[in-house]
């Protein structure tokens, strides 16, 4: 649980826990968003328990490059609309 004062995620806490709603967004438990984005999205005012609802990942220098043709590791997001379908860009999804 997070410390009221203390928004960071405290040492040991995992992320990426399943939600069992049938919300539609991505509850795949191989889904992790990583420590560090974790953090990064609570220090930008989105809590944890907030976090299963975003289109954020982690990718690899390759996996950018197949997606957004960048060899760049980091994060992406994924936009999609309202029933999550994902927005496309000449055909493939825009991240």
């Amino acid at each position: 649980m997070l410390n009221p004062k203390n928004h960071s995620l405290p040492k040991g806490l995992d992320s990426s826990a399943k939600s069992v709603a049938n919300t539609g967004f991505n509850t795949n438990p191989s889904y992790k968003l990583g420590r560090k984005l974790v953090q990064e999205l609570i220090d930008s005012g989105i809590p944890v328990n907030n976090q299963n609802y975003l289109n954020y990942r982690n990718v690899s220098r390759e996996e950018a490059f197949e997606l957004v043709g960048m060899r760049l590791s980091g994060w992406v997001v994924l936009y999609t609309d309202f029933h999550g379908k994902p927005y496309l860009h000449n055909g493939k999804p825009f991240y």
